[in-house]
This record gives C-alpha cells, sequence and structure tokens, in this order.
C-alpha cells in the first residue's frame, strides 16, 4: 500500500470508489416488493452498473414497459450503454442525468414522466434502496402510480442478521461519530491523509457496533484491495450494500464518487 503524505490536498490523483457487489443488511426492513404490472415506463436509478440494468432489461424484454429511464448524474449513459448491450433498443432509453441523490432520482425523473403523460412507472433500484425510492418518488408525484420492482438476487443468505451479536454503547456509538465528523472536517481542508484514516475509523466503528457487518466474505474481499485502497468503508442501507475504497487510480468495474464540500 503507499501512504499518502500527510496532509496532503485532496487531487486528481485521488478517487473514491465504489464496489459494486451487494454485501449485508436486512431485506425485510428496507424492501418494497410488488409483483410487475403492466406500466407505461420504468425507472432505473443510478448507483449500481450491475444489478439494476439487468433487472430493467428483463422487465423489458418480458414486456411489462416499452419505455426505460435510466436516472443519474454522469452515471445515466453507462446505465444506457449496460440496457442497450442486453438488447434494449437506444431508442427506448430516455436519459435523465442531473440527479445527484434519491430525491432528485424522483423530482428530475418525475418531470421527465410528466412529459411523457406516463400515469403507471415501475421503479428499478436495489432491494436496500426500494423503501427510501419509493418515498421519494410518491412524494413528488402523486398522479403517477409507481411500482417497486427491486433487484433482488443480490440480498443477504436466507437467515443472515446483521444485529446478532450487536454491541451498542454510548463509547462505540461516539466513536462512530467522532470519526465521522473528522471525516467532513478532512474533506473541508483537503486533506487526504485525514480523510482516508477517519474513513477506515467510520469503518471499524461500524464494526464494533455490529461485529456481524464483517464476515468472511467482507474480510476476503478487503484482502483482495489491500494493495490498492487507502480506506475502505461499507456503505449504503445504514451500513451494507456496497463497499468504498479510497484509492489513488482507477478501479476496473467500480464507480467513481464525487465528494462535495458544501455545507447543504
Amino acid at each position: 500500500m503507499e501512504n499518502p503524505g500527510a496532509g496532503r490536498p485532496f487531487g486528481g490523483d485521488f478517487g473514491v470508489w465504489i464496489v459494486c457487489r451487494g454485501l449485508v443488511f436486512s431485506p425485510w426492513l428496507l424492501t418494497i416488493r410488488d409483483v410487475p404490472t403492466h406500466a407505461d415506463a420504468i425507472v432505473v436509478l443510478g448507483g449500481d452498473w450491475v444489478w439494476r440494468p439487468k433487472q430493467a432489461a428483463e422487465l423489458y424484454h418480458e414486456g411489462w414497459a416499452s419505455r426505460i429511464v435510466v436516472s443519474g448524474k454522469g452515471e445515466a449513459p453507462y446505465l444506457r450503454r449496460e440496457l442497450v448491450k442486453r438488447g434494449v433498443p437506444a431508442s427506448a432509453v430516455l436519459l435523465e442525468d442531473q440527479a445527484m441523490n434519491t430525491w432528485q432520482n424522483a423530482q428530475y425523473s418525475v418531470r421527465l414522466l410528466g412529459r411523457e403523460k406516463a400515469g403507471k412507472v415501475i421503479i428499478v433500484t436495489s432491494w436496500f434502496h426500494s423503501r427510501r425510492a419509493m418515498q421519494c418518488f410518491c412524494h413528488y408525484a402523486s398522479p403517477i402510480q409507481f411500482i417497486s420492482v427491486p433487484t433482488m438476487t443480490d440480498r443477504p443468505k436466507p437467515g443472515f442478521d446483521v444485529f446478532k451479536g450487536k454491541r451498542i454503547t454510548p463509547g462505540r456509538v461516539r466513536c462512530l461519530a467522532n470519526a465521522a465528523d473528522a471525516c467532513w472536517r478532512a474533506i473541508l481542508k483537503r486533506d487526504l491523509e485525514a480523510f482516508r484514516r477517519h474513513f477506515r475509523a467510520s469503518f471499524e466503528a461500524q464494526v464494533s457496533l455490529f461485529p456481524a457487518m464483517s464476515d468472511p466474505k467482507v474480510r476476503a474481499t478487503l484482502r483482495g484491495y489491500s494493495n490498492s485502497a487507502l480506506g475502505w468503508k461499507l456503505s449504503g442501507a445504514g451500513g451494507g450494500g456496497y463497499l468504498v475504497l479510497v484509492t489513488k487510480s482507477e478501479l476496473p468495474g467500480a464507480i467513481k464518487l464525487k465528494i462535495r464540500r458544501t455545507e447543504h
């Protein structure tokens, strides 16, 4: 592992990459799953270039909808490419390429869907993101009926319980909060060394609270990146879902994240 210099500012040689690999958390708590019905369109949310486009393409080929909206700034073109790879005509894919979070996915996609006169829409996202996504879309578009058909093949194995063996104490919770605050201060100061150190500390604090998060699969995945990652953390679904890595070079098959230094 190459160590960055202390206090080194963020720059073009720094990246945060998200590995599209579902890892942990509880499907019954986070999932809304409806039975597919015929709809005017399918909306695929950014954040995953593997399972979500696969699910949307399958729904398209099964005839549930004839149009697909891909939503996400910087991600929409890649999602369209994955859909086309899976046999969806490019002419059937509409791009929403401004959204930077789930609320904006909903807000901007609903505008596009309104222009398309869509009355019933299938939402495709990850199982652990489906409840939040449905809340956001229903908030912005009560006249439109939304149907949640999330990815399910990337769920944890039956019987997995991230709360098993939990060790929630004031001290451990404080460590997690302090690490998060320290990460934010490092971002504002553009201090890469501090950021990667506290980023890892945040992960370690999570695991101290919920030891089941770091199962053999997670540990094996981390070992695979030990020579290239400066820091790591599980993110999404309250501490599961994806592995986020801080690296100095691009990772094949990963999605690059942008860090915005703003209070709002």
